[in-house]
């Protein structure tokens, strides 16, 4: 946070010490965390008091014009996706400082019982509610007080949160609050939000960075329920602030480590990350990761100016920093995780070898890159995107064209759903999950050492990167009854994902003439059908025919043979398994068909590499 730094505090209901009691709860509570007091972080703290125009008659209003509480139109759209990220940024900082569980009033009916009783609870609250007039003379109190442009952070209590839901509309052109920290707030309650008339998409959000709402479990103004349920921009916190009336009490919530962390959040530096240098170790299961953002990034550059764009470009934010939160929890440390979002092409490059640079190419031209975000993508631009990875990877631009290919007649093989619009199950996540320790001892030399990365992640980066990765190295790895175990997890969707990458695989390796990969796909499926058949008749025997279990059994086997006599058909499988056949003849056959439709296809899409946009870096 950087410029002049303002922190404004909203009081409630009372506010016998305008500033003493909560600066001095916060100070302590930041000195306890080992941190800075508010005035060495260089704040100036700003703490009007509007308790008088709360009681009595509403003052007259000479300018009702100059404070409208309306807002006309929606505003700062363009910035949802900004926001999403430092929210998703906020969370991060704070894991493992809030926690969940069942709140002391869980059961009881809040929205209906609210009304009659707030009156007369907090005869004030339903002042400043019922009066238009009064809230516009609150409103010029506050902003008389505050400096006409800068950084500013509101910690809003009680009472003050309702006043806050106002005031970020009217704010001076020129400032922008990095935080909006609410707490003990009862707009949850329908009553006293009632005259707000904002929309959901209204929010500011080009004048507000983040909201954090903190709630005590055991708060009857709250109710112990959070707010986001009606104002999804916030993220609510639980703590324990202690029971009954005791636990509204502002210098409880001030005082907790929430609050503490929020701050630190919000004044640290925002750099642009850390440089990654060319000769820095990046394991192989890393490149796979970055490469899944770099596609990401080049999907997002290929795609036409638009909200479409702009969608895609917030989901990859998203996707990015949610993936940085899981490394960091699972104690993976590296520079490249504040970088995801950036051109990391000068990272990449070259660092793969050509079976496992292949496979991050179908991995990514099969998955979608902002799973578990579902958002449509012209074929023509994942087709320039696919190209540019290629290059990103140091790979010829011929490559791009054979993922695409290969990966089409793998799909045709199969009935059913397969990837479809850059969308869907990501690629190997049973895998992952079911036996991380089986990929590991079944990896490619590129994952060597990447231990601690995919069992840490279980999860798949964009783009389902390290499934891809797990599925061609346990085909490659040890073999036998433990890798079908691992490749047949899963639905039968997922199985059929699987598989066609496999099969692509395969495929790939043979047009581009890649050593080593010849038959160890074949005796994959092999296992995988002699694992799937027994588990078929077993189901058969004993459950009934139109059984769910056994008619997804029946395809993941069905899934499985296709690929096999798809393989058998184009000359991927050892001879013996192909007796009576000749399969350099029937390949002939099959190649010379799919080469006319290929020319045909290709020449209608943008198979040469496109100039990625300079509008997202």
């Amino acid at each position: 946070m950087t410029g002049k730094k303002t922190l404004l505090f909203l009081h409630g209901i009372n506010n016998d010490h305008p500033d003493g009691d909560r600066r001095v709860a916060l100070d302590g509570a930041l000195r306890r965390d080992g941190a800075e007091t508010l005035e060495e972080k260089g704040f100036s703290v700003v703490a009007p008091s509007y308790l008088h125009l709360l009681s009595g008659e509403p003052p007259e209003d000479d300018e009702p014009d100059d404070i409208r509480l309306r807002p006309k139109k929606q505003v700062g759209a363009d910035h949802a996706g900004v926001y999403l990220l430092r929210q998703n940024d906020l969370e991060r900082a704070l894991d493992g400082v809030t926690h969940s569980g069942p709140a002391l009033h869980a059961g009881t009916p809040i929205d209906p019982v609210v009304p009659a009783v707030a009156p007369h609870v907090t005869a004030q609250a339903a002042s400043y509610v019922r009066s238009e007039r009064r809230r516009r003379a609150i409103l010029r109190t506050v902003l008389d007080e505050l400096p006409d442009e800068g950084r500013l952070v509101i910690v809003a209590y009680s009472l003050g949160t309702v006043v806050a839901a106002d005031l970020i509309y009217h704010l001076p052109r020129k400032v922008t609050v990095d935080l909006l920290l609410t707490a003990g707030s009862p707009l949850g309650h329908p009553y006293v939000r009632k005259h707000l008339v904002r929309l959901t998409e209204a929010f500011p959000f080009h004048r507000v960075e983040s909201w954090l709402n903190v709630v005590g479990r055991g708060d009857p103004v709250t109710m112990s329920r959070g707010i986001a349920r009606v104002f999804p921009e916030a993220r609510d916190a639980f703590v324990d602030t202690g029971v009954a009336l005791a636990a509204h009490d502002a210098r409880k919530y001030l005082s907790q480590d929430v609050v503490v962390r929020a701050l630190e959040w919000v004044t640290r530096p925002k750099g642009a990350g850390e440089v990654v240098r060319a000769d820095q170790p990046l394991e192989g299961p890393l490149v796979a990761i970055v490469a899944g953002a770099q596609y990401a990034l080049r999907v997002e550059q290929s795609m036409e100016s638009g909200k479409r764009r702009r969608k895609f470009g917030d989901a990859r934010a998203l996707v990015n920093s949610e993936l940085a939160t899981k490394a960091d929890s699972a104690g993976i440390e590296h520079p490249v995780f504040n970088r995801l979002s950036r051109d990391n092409s000068e990272v990449i490059r070259g660092r793969l070898d050509p079976p496992t640079a292949l496979t991050v190419l179908l991995t990514a031209w099969q998955g979608n890159p902002i799973a578990p975000y579902e958002i449509d993508v012209d074929l023509d631009d994942r087709r320039a995107a696919i190209a540019n990875l290629a290059d990103d990877l140091g790979l010829p631009a011929r490559w791009a064209e054979v993922v695409e290919d290969v990966s089409d007649v793998a799909r045709k093989a199969h009935s059913g759903p397969a990837w479809g619009k850059a969308a869907g199950v990501a690629i190997g996540v049973v895998t992952i999950a079911a036996a991380p320790v089986l990929v590991l001892a079944a990896a490619p030399a590129a994952l060597a050492g990447g231990a601690a990365i995919v069992g840490g992640l279980a999860a798949l980066g964009p783009g389902g990167m390290l499934g891809g990765l797990a599925v061609v190295g346990a085909v490659g790895g040890i073999g036998g009854t433990v890798t079908a175990a691992a490749l047949i997890g899963g639905s039968s969707a997922e199985l059929q994902k699987n598989v066609i990458l496999m099969q692509s695989h395969a495929e790939a390796c043979y047009r581009l003439q890649i050593t080593g990969h010849r038959y160890e796909t074949w005796h994959a499926l092999v296992a995988m059908e002699s694992q799937l058949a027994s588990d078929q008749e077993r189901l058969a025997r004993v459950c009934d025919s139109d059984s769910k279990v056994l008619r997804e059994a029946n395809r993941k086997l069905d899934s499985v043979q296709n690929a096999l006599n798809w393989m058998a058909l184009r000359g991927l499988a050892p001879a013996e398994a192909t007796i009576g056949e000749d399969p350099g003849e029937e390949r002939a056959a099959v190649e010379n068909s799919e080469r006319d439709a290929g020319r045909r296809r290709l020449t209608t899409g943008p198979w040469r590499r496109k100039a990625p946009s300079d509008e997202v870096d």
